[in-house]
């Protein structure tokens, strides 16, 4: 299998059956004049979409999420063009997932409008840039349909990725492979039958398939010998205890940025970011008072996948010149200890290289920690929530579409306050302001837009708090510059998606295993990159990465040392 064939979507969603053995006119269409647009569906089509937002009655979330980026990467002006252009395309809204029906015009503004949150909308255009564009590019491409990814605003590269032999790859990874595991280490006898790689190559295996250990263990084989059990593999990381592999990868990720840093990445001032994941978990198990066993670990949170407990990971991560480096990770044991995590990837952070800024969303406002920040002199823009009277009536205030005040900051308990310059700005894209009837019918799609150039925004504000002074003159623009926190719930993404195995264990050495190894595949993935490009700049494209993370994870596991 070559880097790109995984990218391609399944072929019999390319040839659609029909009553009698024929196909529609308008999916003929679809394949001999737009290519690239069922290419397009096809691609968002085989992506998850795990969206924390209320799904309608007919419509589910992940779809309408899809066909939204679908509008923007597309470039359809309007919901209701977006309806008639699904509607004359059956086969593009069916790989989207609207398998009994598009909505109409009406439907998709109030889901944007209505279902969707600040979150969700501010995230769109960046989901889109830093993920979609440039992973669709590669994957047309990879088809042989350019046309399509100029029609993307994607500036091709003169030299194709393939142009960077698998030999050149190879020797990267193997470059890179020993930064990997050499500092990590399961305290095992030097006698024992198995040796630390092949439990390492093991979790390797499973992350490339995310899967279950037991589902993978006959496709493991060392040197032709027996390999270790599952039972086995669960016994060696259980040794630690979760402390010693959080210390055991921090020092892998020091050694990821020290290595960066060599190769240009990461050598000087950049912007650094702090979010949190939820990694589901359904407790079934109850003791004598019929109470809920939580295992160690397991945090209360907002409800999402018909759960409310989770393991919850923070994360704290570097990003420059288009690309994110995960410096750190904590797994929350107790909610109560969000503040000190906080603290601890920050302290750590600054130990690894110079924080120009850092982006917080509203889970980490707390009086406590933002005044801890100032006083570390780290520059901070924070999303803040809309509570309070004051906060509410100065925003009802505002005219045009962005606004900054100064605002002091109260704790509820503690004698401190913190001066800070609250930023407002309010969202537009996809909220169309209706000028008159006809504009609400699907005849506007027939018609000259009335649209104008510049949208009168409508949207909901979001607020921000900063300690930022001069982010006062220019709101607007700080608030814009938040957005690039963006980037980690895409790398969340690729980290749970591409390179996260998955586990039924209880043990919470297990669980941080598990994801701290992810989270080093990742970086070991961009690593590559950074070697690939230093090396070859001549034929290393500047719009995507050199290996889709799929592929690597393929190679990284597939690769013999010798």
């Amino acid at each position: 299998m070559t880097d790109r064939e995984h990218l391609h979507p399944p072929q019999e969603l390319f040839k659609p059956e029909y009553p009698g053995g024929e196909t529609h006119p308008s999916v003929r269409r679809d394949e001999r004049i737009e290519p690239w647009v069922v290419a397009t569906a096809g691609f968002l089509g085989d992506h998850k979409f795990t969206h924390d937002f209320a799904s309608g009655r007919r419509y589910n979330a992940p779809t309408m999420m899809k066909a939204f980026v679908y509008q923007r990467i597309v470039g359809v002006e309007s919901f209701h063009r977006l309806a008639s252009h699904l509607n004359g395309r059956p086969k593009v809204a069916a790989l989207l997932g609207f398998t009994e029906g598009v909505p109409s015009g009406d439907t998709f503004r109030e889901w944007w409008q209505n279902r969707l949150g600040d979150r969700e909308r501010d995230a769109t255009e960046t989901v889109i840039a830093e993920y979609f564009r440039p992973e669709l590019a590669d994957h047309l491409l990879s088809m042989g349909l350019p046309a399509g990814g100029s029609l993307l605003d994607v500036e091709l590269p003169d030299q194709d990725p393939k142009d960077i032999s698998a030999t050149e790859k190879c020797e990267a990874i193997q470059h890179i492979r020993p930064l990997m595991y050499d500092l990590l280490s399961l305290g095992r006898a030097d006698n024992t039958t198995f040796h630390d790689n092949w439990f390492f190559d093991f979790q390797a295996l499973i992350s490339r398939e995310r899967d279950f250990a037991e589902k993978n263990i006959d496709e493991f084989h060392a040197d032709g010998e027996t390999a270790p059990s599952a039972p086995t593999h669960f016994n060696a990381i259980s040794s630690r205890e979760a402390t010693e592999w959080m210390g055991q990868f921090e020092g892998v990720f020091e050694t990821v940025v020290e290595v960066a840093k060599g190769a240009g990445m990461l050598n000087r001032p950049v912007e650094v970011m702090i979010d949190g994941t939820d990694l589901p978990f359904y407790p079934q198990s109850k003791d004598d008072d019929g109470n809920l066993i939580i295992p160690e670990g397991v945090v209360g949170t907002k409800k999402s996948k018909n759960t409310t407990w989770a393991y919850k990971h923070i994360t704290i991560s570097a990003r420059t010149r288009g690309r994110t480096v995960k410096l750190a990770s904590f797994t929350l044991k107790d909610r109560g200890n969000l503040t000190t995590a906080t603290m601890y990837l920050v302290r750590r952070a600054k130990e690894l290289l110079s924080v120009k800024r850092l982006y917080m969303d509203s889970e980490f406002l707390d009086v406590g920690l933002l005044s801890w920040l100032d006083r570390q002199d780290v520059p901070f823009i924070v999303q803040y929530r809309k509570a309070g009277k004051k906060i509410k009536q100065w925003v009802a205030s505002l005219e045009g579409d962005a606004g900054a005040k100064s605002h002091i900051i109260n704790p509820n308990s503690r004698d401190e306050s913190l001066r800070v310059t609250m930023l407002a700005k309010r969202s537009s894209w996809g909220e169309e302001k209706q000028e008159d009837d006809a504009e609400q019918t699907a005849l506007t799609d027939f018609v000259d837009s009335t649209t104008p150039d510049e949208p009168e925004p409508t949207g909901e504000w979001v607020v921000y708090v900063t300690n930022i002074e001069e982010a006062g003159d220019d709101p607007k623009t700080w608030a814009e510059i938040y957005a690039r926190r963006w980037a980690i719930e895409t790398n969340y993404r690729v980290v749970k998606n591409d390179f996260l195995a998955k586990t039924t264990s209880r043990k919470f050495s297990v669980r941080v295993f598990y994801w701290l190894f992810a989270v080093m595949l990742y970086n070991a993935w961009v690593l590559l990159d950074v070697f690939l490009r230093a090396d070859h700049p001549e034929k290393a494209p500047d719009d995507r990465p050199v290996m889709p993370a799929r592929s690597f994870a393929k190679a990284f596991y597939s690769f013999d040392p010798g």
